[in-house]
């Protein structure tokens, strides 16, 4: 059995969710379906209400989020299977986590198209507090996130588990999906990006030709690191607090094969004022390896560590200086481009990349 995935919002009635929250569970029959809030970003992402028919008593909840690609932009995200991947991530590797996401009712793929859908818990309704980029985290909450990708990593590393995933990318290897999304860009796009009002607190000796070697001098040296389940994109805004205050992830479009600096450089970074990650981000690195080693992984050596933490910078810097705004508003992008360009010069990545 299989359920058609939807081409269109609209097509979202309360009989395609009948099928689809039926679908490996006792049939239920939803009686209305009311959308009270969309939100477009990379992903579409329905708010909605729903009504059950009390025949068909279920503890399933009367409010979900329904995500999927439905807006303007969608078409070229949906080429890149990003949907997709995320249906997949839902439906074939959450149950084996033992780290905090979203609850799942239903994914699923439309193979032909890559058009991925997914009913997920709405945290909105469950108290639960979202990261955004102009609000940073303090050191100890970065600890905390770090504990919870340290316990995502460590099942994983360097195993052959993921080998059971062919759609789950390593995303530096040529040819990948990522590997072509960088490869439509050209260091007249950074030059370009940089010129804008976003990133004039971009120090001087940070060039588009220096932000675009370096990008292409990590991938020449990305092989040689364990490879574990990476999150793959780890900034603030992909962060949620319950209201007990436990950090989760969100948002798994992009769940990687890779060397875990890059969800750590990646997320520490982002969640930072400058000043806080100059003070504290040895600290918390050597906190993250700490965790990885208590769960039995041959963790690598603090020297060895802060390279490949230095290295994976030039990714992050790269990607939010070229994020487009219909992806994410200014309000969003400036303040990762100050960090990322920040930490970029203090740490000397375009010396360790040459």
């Amino acid at each position: 059995m299989t359920v058609r995935v939807p081409e269109s919002l609209a097509e979202v009635t309360p009989a395609w969710l009948s099928e689809a929250l039926s679908f490996g569970r006792a049939a239920v029959r939803v009686t209305s379906v009311t959308v009270d809030r969309r939100l477009e970003g990379t992903a579409t992402k329905a708010l909605m209400r729903l009504t059950y028919d009390p025949a068909t008593a279920t503890d399933l909840p009367t409010r979900v989020c329904l995500k999927g690609g439905y807006s303007q932009e969608s078409s070229r995200i949906i080429a890149t299977g990003a949907y997709a991947s995320e249906a997949r991530f839902y439906r074939e590797v959450r149950p084996l986590l033992c780290v905090r996401v979203p609850a799942c009712y239903f994914a699923a793929v439309d193979e032909s198209s890559l058009q991925g859908i997914s009913i997920l818990e709405d945290l909105s309704s469950s108290g639960a507090r979202f990261g955004y980029a102009p609000n940073p985290l303090s050191v100890d909450e970065v600890a905390q996130v770090l504990e919870l990708l340290a316990n995502l990593h460590a099942p994983w590393w360097n195993s052959n588990k993921l080998d059971a995933y062919p759609w789950m990318e390593a995303p530096f290897e040529r040819g990948s999906a990522t590997d072509r999304f960088l490869r439509m860009h050209s260091v007249k796009d950074v030059a370009r990006w940089l010129e804008e009002p976003r990133a004039k607190a971009v120090p001087a000796g940070i060039t588009a030709e220096k932000v675009w070697s370096a990008l292409w001098a990590l991938q020449e040296q990305v092989g040689d690191a364990p490879a574990c389940l990476l999150h793959g994109d780890t900034h603030l805004g992909n962060l949620y607090f319950d209201r007990s205050g436990r950090p989760g992830l969100l948002d798994w479009q992009t769940p990687w094969r890779g060397c875990w600096a890059h969800d750590v450089a990646y997320f520490i970074t982002s969640a930072l004022v400058v000043a806080d990650r100059r003070r504290a981000e040895r600290d918390l690195l050597a906190h993250y390896l700490n965790v990885l080693a208590g769960n039995g992984v041959p963790a690598p050596s603090p020297s060895q560590a802060w390279d490949d933490y230095r290295r994976y910078l030039a990714y992050g810097l790269f990607i939010w200086i070229i994020n487009p705004r219909e992806a994410q508003p200014d309000e969003v992008n400036e303040p990762y481009i100050n960090r990322f360009s920040a930490a970029a010069d203090d740490l000397e990545i375009f010396r360790l990349l040459a």
